[in-house]
This record gives structure tokens, C-alpha cells and sequence, in this order.
């Protein structure tokens, strides 16, 4: 039983919902919600919805898909099988001598646990882009802007009007109405600009204030674990649940997590249930809830506290006093009854409302006046005469409420608070939802394999009966007449006494020779027992080894997916067929979550426009959500606005270790080489994006950085041109003045050697000069002294 009083809805007659076309002021009394309620309720216990209350021929409930994913399925149907069914009478099995272990086999607990880490590890960011002709005209208006502020034209007009004024004047284009102003940094090119705008730079004001609004959500609905048991639904169940709401008290819009067990959803034809109009949970809530959540008074707090505290219209015994004993050993000082809890079932549903508005057309330019009324209006002489008219309008609302199930309590009832609306395909206006539901259209995982588990756990108890009834080691078949009256020596040995002399000797000395004196020698002692049994064993081993296998094959959880060591012959590509079929089994449950958490997104998108747009100017200022917000508010103009709201696979954690890692590299090449990568404090800039999760701003900023870098180790170079060119032209001057001074000094030596050359020729010619002069007047002084010429001389001494 979910819940109690659920036979009082079985049993009662055949509940109905009321007319949707009576009239307004009936639908506001109580009574109409309580039959709504009660309804919902009546069509739940009575199997007339999508998940049944109770089992169903061809399927499992709930209860028992959870408790074959954890391990905890009953061994209540091994019992039967191996034991015997209970006694219809007595409700006992019949005595048996299996005292063995019924746990059951936790297999299918572990393959599952590595389904969940693998989607706990996918991370989903969220992109809203606004996609209205407006947001479009505007973003184009953003970029070019953006362009002009990049030609040198507009540059170069800019400094020189900035100079002939002596200030200032011209300034950077401002961005149109609702851009967000600013960027990382500043752009220089045309390039830059549309690489900003493939990033997803370019984006309005109203989309960054839709994105942060979006993530307070996630913050204040705890998305991840509402996402993980999402996850583990499916996996379980192969449907996942969600409400999207709105906190009255912060206005703040958050999404809760419903247990489908708990869930009332109508029959529908599709995945997502798109078309539900009706729909509600079961909730237990204690009395101290009730109190702080509804308006029920002490007297009736104390009536719904009896029917939920007595046993058969009895309160059971000790009760008053183990409340109070269990709240003064606590420490608390109140109420005992606030401890029991009651079941409440909350109940949302589509219905219509009719409007009522008088319009008047004011004289003197005021134009059309509208005025909101409640009931019924009629209009006298004056105002027909100034030409007043009712009108009627009808619209679509969604209804909700709260009731004490077994009792005629309801609060919190009424038409939901924030309500939007979307078109539908004939161009009308039909209200959103609240509730996001989403199964995957085949099998779960865990309905997969129950059959296969059955045999394990069947095989395995059967293994631990054969185990617990073999004899222990080493299994001899004892015949007690050669062993009795065993006389050795005058001594009477017992048959254990043999045995023991046979464990520690090895030697069993038997009586051959019966009373009689017959020959004892027909049997053996002592035979083995046939070990066939153990072939049995090893068939149920294998047959638990087999359904193992299957497992891994059905549900693709395969030992390369759990990241075990695989068999040694398992080659390449079956490690990739495998990886393929786990691939295949998962994409049903990857794309049901992806689908749910969407509708989810985009649901809470819608509430938050309708938000924005009702919130007082007072209270707009205050509120937690602007806060929140940093640089960018709300407008009141938000719900004009058409946007799309995509999903994209957030990088894991080794993901990101891997970019910071590379990051690393590309700063450790600037430390070494003096050139590329980049800077140290490049490096913690974008390490602080990439942990925030701003992948995007990241890659950005680092492009960006990296132009930077490139620009500067440019400059660098060049200027290292320059100064070698510099340094070879003074090089080349200063080779220029030696070589002309050493060939001035050449010419000089040259110039000094001829001279010492000429001067040498000069002395040995005078030198030779005065010789011959000595010659001459020698041989002038021998003809004076002889009187003979030189001729003469020469021939006499030839």
C-alpha cells in the first residue's frame, strides 16, 4: 500500500471532473477542487493511468524495478522454488534443513553504478539565443558596429577630430539598446569581430539576463542531483519526472524532482506526455509542514493528526507518551502531534477562465480605457450613452491543489501563480505545464536483465545447498563391522581410534574374521564417494558465469566500457564493436535526458519571463534574482523576446585537465624559448576561466592572447633586424675606414720604400761613381808616371 485511505477512493463510486463550463464563482468554493482531487486520486489507485498502482501482468511496478537495481529483490521466489511455497493456511514453509544464505547476487547493482558514473560525468552548459526578428535586426546592428569601430578610416577621423578640438569628443560607437557592453578585449580587425561572433560573443542584454537567471535556477533547485536521479530513473525505470515552480516568497523559479512511483500521469501517446492536462504526486508532509504551508487551524490540524495516528479507530498504545518521551529527549519543546506524517496528494490541471472587461472610449484624446471586473456588471443609460461595452474573454489557466488524502481538507488551491503560454499549431495561446516527463520508449536496462539475475541468484542458492551438504575432505564411506572389537595385543581399539591411527599412520588394521569366523574380506572398509557431484557444481558455476555474460551483451555494459582489463585475445577492433554496442544501448536513456532536462530548461525560461514582467518597480530593485544578476537587469520587456534554449556537453573534468594542461605547455615554451605561448599571467587568467566553466570566454581570451603574443614576438624580431642591420651597416663603415686606412698606410710604405729604394740606388751610384773616379785618376797618374795610354797598357799585358 503507497499510501493510506487508498481503499476509500478503490471502493467509492465512480468519480468524475466537473464541468469546466460552470460558472467562475462556483469554481472559486472548495468543493470544486476537492472533487478534482478526488478524481485524480480515483483513476491512480484504480490503474487507470500511464504508471499503475499496483503490478501489472506484463510488467513491473516500480518497487520492484528499484529493488533488482539495488540488489535487494526479494528471495522470496528462490525460496519457493527450492524449498517450497508457504502453507495457504498457516502462511509457513514447510521445515526444511536449508540454513543457507539467501543474499542475493549484486551483479547487476555494480553494471549500473557504471552507467551512472559515466552520465554523472556528462555536464550539460545551457545556450539561450534570442531568435525573434528583433533580437536578429539587433545583433546585426552589434556587429556592425563593432566592424566600424575597427576600420582606420573611422580611427584616423577619430584622433584627428579629437586633436583639432584639443579633447576628447570622439569616443568609441556605443552598442544599440539591450547589447551588453564591453569585451575581453579590444578589437583590432574585422577578423576578430566575426571570431567573437562564431564564439557566441555577440549576444543582447536579455539573453545574458535570461543565461543567469537560468543558472540561479540550477543553483537554487540543486540541478546536479536532480539531474543524477533523473538519470538513475531511467536507468531503473525508463521514465524520469520534474515540476517546474515558483517560489512566491523569493520569486525565484526552481524545479523539483518527482519520484515517478509517486507520480499520477495520464495515458499518453507520446515520449515527452506533451499532451498531459491533468496531473499530480502523492506527497507525505508532517503536521509541523501543514502548519507553516496552509491555513488549517489547530482544531482541524488535530482531526487529519487522529486519523493518521489511530489503528483501526484505535490510537495505539503508548503513543502520546513515546511523542513526548522521543521530543524531551530530543531537546524540543512542541506540539507531539507534529511528528505524524500525512499523505497529500498535489494536483495540477487545465482549465478555462472567463475575464470580464468594461472598455469606454475617454473624450479629448485619452483614447481606449480597460477596467478588469469580477462578476456580474450591467451597464445603466449613462454608460451605454458614453459608449461603455463589456466584453468576455476566455483563456486557459492551470488550476491548482492540496488535498489531506482520506479527508475533505484542501489549501493551496487556486490558479497557479506565473503561468505561461505558448503557441500551438492553429496560432492560439495554450498554457505550459508545470510537470516535464519523459521516458525513453524501450525497455530499461534494469527489465532487461531480471530474468537473467533470477537465474543467477536460482543457480547461486542452489550451489550453496550443494555446498552446505557435501561432507568435508576426506569423504570416506566407513563400514562398522570390520571395525569393531579390533583387539591388537590385548588392547579393545574403538572405530575411531582405527580412524585417527589411520590419519596420523596411514595404516587401518581391520578385523577380518566375522563372530562366526567367516571370512570379513567381501567389501571394503573404507570406499570414496563418487565425485560426480562436481560436475554438477561446475554447471551451475557456469550456468552463473553465462547469465553474467548475457548481462554485459543486453545491456552493453561490457568490461572495455567498465574500464576493466579486458581478455588478452580481445583485439582492437572488438574493443571498438564493444564500445559501439554500449553506445547503441545507452543513446535511448542519453537522449531521454537530454530531452527532459530541455523541456525542463525551456519551461523555467518561460516562467522566468512571466516573472519578470509582473514583478512591481518597487520590489525590482531588491530582489535576491538582481542581485544575483551582477551588471545586466531585468527589463520589463523580457517576455517579448523569443528564445531558443540548446543544451551543449559541458568538458569533463579531464577534459579540462587536458586544456590546462596544454595551456601549461604553452606558457612553460615562453619561459624557455623567450618566444610563443604565452605569458604567466596569461596562463592563471585562463586557468580561472577554465575552472569557472567559461570555456567559450576562454578560447576567446586565448586566441586573442595568442595574437597578442605572436604580435609582440613579431615586433621582437624586427627590431633584431634592425639592430643587426644597424650593427652591419656600422660593420661595414667601420671595415670601410680600415681598409682605407691600410691602404693609405700601403701607399705610405710603398711610397717610403721606393724613396729608401731610390735613395739606396742614389748612394751605390755615387758610391760607384767615386770608383770609377779613383780608377780613372789611378790610371791617369800611371801614364803620366809611364807615358803609355790604357789601351796600350791592356794590349802589353795581353
Amino acid at each position: 500500500m503507497k499510501f493510506k485511505f487508498d481503499t476509500d477512493y478503490k471502493t467509492s463510486k465512480t468519480l468524475h471532473f466537473p464541468s469546466d463550463n460552470i460558472s467562475q464563482e462556483l469554481k472559486d468554493r472548495p468543493e470544486y477542487f476537492r472533487q478534482c482531487a478526488s478524481t485524480i486520486l480515483h483513476k491512480y489507485v484504480n490503474n487507470k493511468c500511464w504508471l499503475p498502482y499496483t503490478d501489472v501482468v506484463d510488467g513491473y511496478s516500480v518497487s520492484t524495478l528499484r529493488a533488482y537495481a539495488a540488489g535487494r529483490n526479494s528471495s522470496d521466489k528462490y525460496k519457493d522454488i527450492i524449498i517450497g511455497p508457504r502453507d495457504g493456511r498457516t502462511g509457513k514453509r514447510p521445515k526444511t534443513t536449508v540454513n543457507i544464505s539467501w543474499d542475493t547476487v549484486k551483479i547487476l547493482p555494480q553494471k549500473l553504478d557504471v552507467v551512472l558514473g559515466y552520465f554523472m560525468k556528462m555536464e550539460w552548459d545551457i545556450d539561450t539565443s534570442a531568435v525573434d526578428y528583433q533580437s536578429n535586426a539587433s545583433k546585426q546592428a552589434i556587429l556592425a558596429t563593432m566592424k566600424l569601430s575597427t576600420s582606420d578610416k573611422y580611427k584616423l577621423m577619430r584622433e584627428e577630430v579629437n586633436a583639432a578640438m584639443g579633447s576628447p569628443i570622439a569616443q568609441m560607437p556605443e552598442m544599440p539598446d539591450g547589447a551588453v557592453q564591453g569585451s575581453p578585449l579590444e578589437f583590432r580587425s574585422e577578423k576578430e569581430v566575426d571570431m567573437f561572433a562564431s564564439m557566441g560573443g555577440v549576444f543582447l542584454e536579455q539573453e545574458a539576463a535570461i543565461s543567469n537567471l537560468l543558472d540561479k535556477s540550477k543553483e537554487a533547485s540543486g540541478w546536479k542531483g536532480v539531474s543524477a536521479k533523473h538519470t538513475k530513473d531511467l536507468v531503473t525505470l525508463g521514465v524520469c519526472a520534474s515540476r517546474v515552480k515558483t517560489n512566491k516568497d523569493g520569486t525565484i523559479v526552481e524545479s523539483e524532482y518527482v519520484d515517478p512511483e509517486m507520480m499520477i500521469i495520464p495515458n499518453s501517446k507520446f515520449e515527452d506526455f506533451r499532451d498531459m492536462s491533468w496531473g499530480g504526486e502523492i506527497q507525505r508532509l508532517s503536521i509541523a509542514t501543514l502548519r507553516e504551508t496552509s491555513k488549517l487551524s489547530d482544531e482541524e490540524l488535530l482531526d487529519i493528526a487522529k486519523r493518521y495516528a489511530t489503528v483501526d479507530g484505535s490510537m495505539p498504545s503508548g503513543f502520546y507518551y513515546q511523542a513526548q518521551q522521543f521530543f524531551r529527549n530530543e531537546g524540543f519543546d512542541q506540539n507531539m502531534m507534529n511528528q505524524i506524517t500525512v499523505d497529500v496528494v498535489d494536483c495540477r490541471w487545465i482549465g478555462t477562465i472567463e475575464d470580464t472587461y468594461t472598455s469606454v472610449n475617454r473624450k479629448g484624446g485619452e483614447g481606449f480605457r480597460f477596467n478588469q471586473i469580477r462578476g456580474n456588471v450591467k451597464l445603466n443609460g449613462r454608460d451605454l450613452r458614453d459608449g461603455k461595452e463589456v466584453k468576455t474573454y476566455s483563456r486557459q489557466v492551470i488550476y491548482k491543489c492540496k488535498m489531506i488524502v482520506g479527508t475533505n481538507y484542501v489549501f493551496d488551491y487556486g490558479i497557479d501563480e506565473f503561468l505561461s503560454y505558448k503557441k500551438d499549431l492553429n496560432g492560439g495561446m495554450r498554457v505550459v505545464f508545470p510537470y516535464r516527463v519523459q521516458r525513453t520508449e524501450t525497455s530499461s536496462l534494469v527489465e532487461r536483465c531480471i530474468s537473467f539475475v533470477d537465474d543467477i541468484n536460482l543457480s547461486q542458492m542452489k550451489l550453496r545447498v550443494a555446498k552446505k551438504a557435501m561432507p568435508t575432505p576426506p569423504g570416506f564411506i566407513v563400514k562398522k563391522a570390520p571395525l569393531e572389537n579390533v583387539n591388537i595385543n590385548g588392547v579393545s581399539y574403538s572405530p575411531q581410534m582405527l580412524l585417527k591411527m589411520l590419519q596420523d599412520d596411514g595404516i587401518l588394521i581391520v578385523d577380518d574374521q566375522t563372530p562366526w569366523g567367516t571370512q570379513n574380506t567381501s567389501s571394503r572398509a573404507i570406499e570414496p564417494i563418487d565425485s560426480n557431484v562436481i560436475r554438477q557444481l561446475m554447471e551451475w558455476r557456469a550456468d552463473i558465469e553465462w547469465n553474467i555474460n548475457m548481462i554485459s551483451i543486453v545491456t552493453g555494459i561490457n568490461e572495455v566500457f567498465s574500464a576493466q582489463s579486458p581478455t588478452a585475445e580481445t583485439g582492437l577492433g572488438v574493443s571498438r564493436m564493444a564500445i559501439e554496442a554500449t553506445a547503441n544501448a545507452l543513446y535511448p536513456i542519453a537522449f531521454a535526458k537530454e530531452e527532459m532536462e530541455k523541456g525542463m530548461f525551456g519551461c523555467m525560461k518561460a516562467k522566468w519571463q512571466v516573472v519578470s514582467k509582473f514583478i512591481p518597480e518597487k520590489e525590482r530593485e531588491r530582489l535576491a534574482i538582481n542581485r544575483a544578476l551582477q551588471y545586466i537587469k531585468i527589463s520589463t520587456n523580457l517576455d517579448e523576446y523569443d528564445f531558443d534554449v540548446r543544451l551543449e556537453v559541458a568538458p569533463n573534468e579531464d577534459a579540462r585537465l587536458m586544456l590546462l594542461q596544454d595551456i601549461a605547455r604553452m606558457r612553460d615554451l615562453r619561459r624557455q624559448a623567450g618566444t610563443g605561448g604565452i605569458l604567466p599571467s596569461d596562463y592563471f587568467l585562463i586557468w580561472s576561466m577554465v575552472n569557472s566553466g567559461k570555456i567559450k570566454q576562454a578560447q576567446l581570451v586565448l586566441a586573442q592572447i595568442e595574437e597578442l603574443r605572436a604580435e609582440e614576438d613579431e615586433r621582437k624580431r624586427q627590431a633584431i633586424v634592425q639592430e643587426n642591420m644597424q650593427s652591419q651597416m656600422m660593420s661595414n663603415q667601420q671595415t670601410a675606414e680600415n681598409q682605407s686606412q691600410l691602404q693609405q698606410q700601403d701607399h705610405e710604405l710603398n711610397l717610403q720604400s721606393q724613396i729608401e729604394v731610390e735613395r739606396a740606388k742614389s748612394a751605390f751610384k755615387i758610391e760607384e761613381n767615386r770608383a770609377k773616379s779613383e780608377e780613372d785618376r789611378k790610371t791617369a797618374a800611371v801614364q803620366n808616371l809611364w807615358g803609355w795610354s790604357s789601351e796600350a797598357y791592356s794590349k802589353k799585358n795581353k
